[in-house]
């Protein structure tokens, strides 16, 4: 089993790096903020999910041992494999991931790509009760809880209203929810957003 590669990128690829070690290259599956922050020449370490197939043999690669638990959480749900997993970590930091989870919105888990509804609504159902969850280093402060809280109740307002939830939350990100401290003002700021266009 492969733990950990430390050793020279090689070559960049769009979802994955090739590492050079004593001579040996590995080809690593890994998320966006991962090879954005490698360079060819450059050494890296990075921990490893090693995934054995009938039909093939994965390495994946984290800058982060939290990323590899969370990685290791994802590709638990039913339907979800590396790519979908990895996907959804490029998408997304590990709290927004945790508040998505912890506050039931599908809809920030359906901006990673090949994520769609159905499989937002299976990885919350799945994950909920992680242990992962209760692990304070991955719980949001508490300016994210309440920040999240605030989103949540607008989105629901607005849907309410007949607007479309992601229209809802491309708006919220428009007007930058922590301008506010209430949902009364958020939402306000959110619905003149909205007919402005």
């Amino acid at each position: 089993m492969i733990v950990k590669l430390h050793g020279v990128v090689e070559e960049i690829f769009n979802d994955r790096l090739v590492l050079n070690i004593n001579g040996v290259c590995y080809e690593v599956l890994c998320s966006t903020k991962t090879i954005e922050a490698a360079a060819v020449g450059g050494e890296v370490i990075l921990w490893t999910a090693h995934i054995i197939r009938e039909d093939a043999q994965l390495l994946c690669g984290f800058l982060s041992y939290d990323e590899k638990l969370w990685f290791r959480e994802i590709i638990g749900v039913r339907g979800l494999g590396p790519k979908a997993a990895l996907s959804i970590l490029s998408a997304l930091s590990i709290s927004d991931l945790v508040s998505a989870i912890l506050n039931q919105d599908s809809d920030v888990l359906t901006q990673a790509g090949g994520v769609g509804k159905k499989g937002a609504e299976r990885i919350i159902a799945e994950l909920k009760n992680s242990k992962l969850l209760k692990n304070e280093n991955f719980a949001p402060s508490e300016s994210n809880r309440i920040q999240s809280g605030l989103e949540h109740d607008v989105i629901e307002a607005l849907t309410t209203l007949g607007y479309d939830r992601t229209e809802a939350r491309n708006a919220i990100m428009n007007v930058g929810s922590r301008n506010f401290s209430s949902t009364e003002e958020l939402l306000k700021a959110t619905l003149s957003s909205i007919t402005r266009k």
